[in-house]
C-alpha cells in the first residue's frame, strides 16, 4: 500500500478527522438546503409546478440561495489548506 502524497498531522488519529469531517458535513447549511428547501422548492419534470413553488416560497427561496452562497464561501476559504 503506497502513502505517497500523504501527510501525517500529530495529534490527530484518520478515525478522529472523519468523525470531525462528518460532523461538519451535517452542520453546514447546504444539508439543509438540499434536504428540506430543495425538495420542497422543485417538482422534478414541471416546470409550471416549480416556477409556481419559488414564487409562494421567495423566502425559503431566499434561504436556499444564500445556503449555497454560504457552502462556496466555505470551500473557498478553504482552498488554501487543500493546495498548501
Amino acid at each position: 500500500m503506497s502513502t505517497v502524497g500523504v501527510r501525517h498531522v500529530e495529534g490527530i488519529t484518520l478515525r478522529q478527522a472523519a468523525v470531525i469531517a462528518g460532523i461538519a458535513y451535517f452542520l453546514s447549511p447546504i444539508t439543509y438546503a438540499e434536504f428540506k428547501l430543495y425538495p420542497a422548492l422543485v417538482v422534478t419534470g414541471n416546470v409550471a409546478q416549480t416556477i409556481h413553488n419559488i414564487q409562494g416560497n421567495g423566502t425559503e427561496f431566499g434561504i436556499a440561495i444564500l445556503c449555497y452562497l454560504i457552502n462556496y464561501i466555505e470551500r473557498f476559504l478553504c482552498l488554501p489548506r487543500y493546495f498548501g
